[in-house]
């Protein structure tokens, strides 16, 4: 009677998972396209090329944000920024209230995101790497951190003291914790932000091998049954990881192995080709010396690759290669194309030919529906996702999904489509008496504005803003498939292209209840 249980265990739990496909997002920072040899850059990337040779790559992909937390959110819920209900967001941003979207979005606490649908569904969630879409509290220093059940070190304190290592695994041990109520069940290797965030100098370093270490320990335990992994990857955003001989705190490959978010690990890492190897290949290849940390992210991805083949589980396993949002010409944190456009393929040996390439014009958020499509999942209403399945697109159709894709930072708004790009610039009440009163702004070098930046960061503001001489105009309309670098702004020649494309972005925006000037 025993056996005959087991077996009907066995053959119930072969009937709910065998068609289930693994899903893993590799979610990089600030990634640039030149970083990617499979998109004509100068690098030595064997592993995510080969993503693209064995899958589709995308040339016209988009975030749906432009900094961070936003833009994470958007890739996790399959919904733009605007429509965020945590509780945290919304303190700071009341329904109803003009926004600017900054770095203070957050998933909500009830699990309305992909990983929190997934789990119904019987799949096993896991996080390893940078979150910042979530408790916030840390992005100004340590003040509050007792308040959260963190212990307070000091910024030049050595992990290698045991009493200073004890507070920093404790802290992430509560750090991790705290992600798993978001919908997942296995969180380790994990940064609440970048890794300025910790307040340690000795830190304040990446660490791919810490990072890739943990995905292969959730792949090797979730191996015979379906599983989604979000990998995100503290490279390439600040510290700059190109830097490494010549400063205090390396911050890539010449930095300690053994430092990691959860502080100093004695016995350090071996599950990847060795840093300094790493730089004889790279120069061995013909590269450049700084492109190697580009090759040291490559070597975790192989990690991933080389773990899936050796359970034999690759070909049914879905991965989403991306970055969260563009980081060219420093139009991060703008709705220009360097800021919006980010390298995206997606491998699916069981559902998508080889070496494909499509130029359709997506975004982030298609990523959430797409799933569930291919997962024959019946997506929760309360998700409220805003993007489209491409699952069409992988099965081959040349159709397009969406006539135009809309995106959002700071103050400013855009609708894109293949041909043509708007962005709109609207501050809010308060800022607009001020400008009207002759107020003056602060910038990031002292001198004084006329009107704010879009977004509060002042550094990326300052800029971005140097790179194009619209950045600040009310009205801008691009024939991007001309002039991709948006340099003309055609808005007062073109009124009839204008007045369209207005009438999108403000039916958009209607679906958000927040106030935008006159445009809703």
């Amino acid at each position: 009677m025993k056996q005959l249980s087991f077996l009907y265990i066995l053959f119930i739990s072969f009937f709910l998972y065998a068609d289930k496909p693994n899903i893993i997002f590799i979610v990089t920072d600030d990634q640039l396209y030149k970083t990617l040899g499979c998109y004509g850059g100068n690098s030595l990337t064997p592993n995510i090329d080969s993503l693209a040779e064995n899958g589709m790559k995308f040339t016209n992909a988009n975030a749906a944000s432009t900094v961070c937390s936003p833009a994470r959110y958007a890739i996790l819920t399959g919904r733009h920024p605007s429509h965020c209900k945590d509780p945290h967001f919304l303190k700071r941003m009341p329904e109803n209230t003009a926004m600017r979207i900054e770095n203070f979005v957050s998933l909500e606490n009830d699990k309305r995101n992909i990983a929190g649908e997934l789990q119904k569904h019987g799949y096993t969630t896991g996080f390893v790497g940078k979150s910042h879409i979530s408790e916030h509290f840390s992005a100004g220093g340590t003040k509050l951190w007792e308040k959260h059940g963190l212990k307070v070190y000091g910024q030049q304190d050595d992990p290698k003291d045991p009493k200073v290592n004890e507070k920093m695994q404790h802290n992430h041990r509560v750090v991790c914790d705290m992600m798993k109520k978001h919908g997942f069940d296995y969180v380790d290797a994990y940064y609440l932000a970048n890794t300025r965030e910790l307040w340690n100098d000795a830190l304040n370093v990446h660490n791919v091998e810490w990072t890739a270490n943990a995905a292969a320990n959730f792949i090797n335990q979730n191996k015979d049954k379906p599983f989604f992994l979000y990998y995100s990857t503290t490279a390439h955003h600040g510290p700059d990881p190109d830097i490494m001989k010549g400063k205090e705190f390396p911050f890539s490959l010449d930095a300690d192995i053994r430092m990691t978010g959860a502080g100093f690990v004695p016995e350090g890492f071996d599950i990847m080709e060795d840093r300094q190897k790493t730089k004889e290949r790279v120069l061995k290849a013909g590269y450049p010396l700084r492109t190697a940390a580009y090759t040291w992210l490559d070597n975790s991805i192989g990690v991933i690759l080389n773990k899936l083949r050796e359970h034999k589980i690759e070909d049914n396993t879905i991965i989403v290669y991306m970055s969260d949002h563009g980081f060219e010409k420093y139009q991060k944190a703008t709705c220009f194309e360097g800021g919006l456009k980010i390298p995206m393929i997606i491998q699916w040996k069981k559902g998508v030919s080889q070496s494909r390439v499509s130029n359709q014009l997506i975004q982030s958020i298609d990523l959430a529906p797409t799933l569930f499509d291919i997962c024959g999942i019946e997506p929760a209403k309360e998700l409220n996702l805003d993007g489209k399945s491409i699952l069409p697109i992988l099965k081959g159709s040349e159709k397009e999904i969406h006539d135009f894709i809309y995106g959002e930072i700071g103050y400013a708004r855009t609708i894109k489509s293949q041909k043509w790009k708007y962005i709109a610039v609207r501050y809010t009440d308060k800022v607009h008496k001020q400008i009207v009163k002759g107020g003056q702004f602060s910038s990031y070098k002292g001198d004084i504005l006329d009107v704010p930046y879009l977004v509060k960061n002042s550094h990326l503001g300052y800029y971005s803003s140097a790179q194009n001489k619209n950045y600040f105009m009310k009205d801008q309309l691009y024939r991007i498939d001309k002039d991709p670098e948006e340099k003309n702004n055609l808005f007062e020649s073109n009124p009839e292209v204008a007045e369209k494309i207005k009438k999108a972005l403000s039916q958009q925006l209607s679906k958000f209840n927040r106030p935008f000037g006159e445009l809703n």
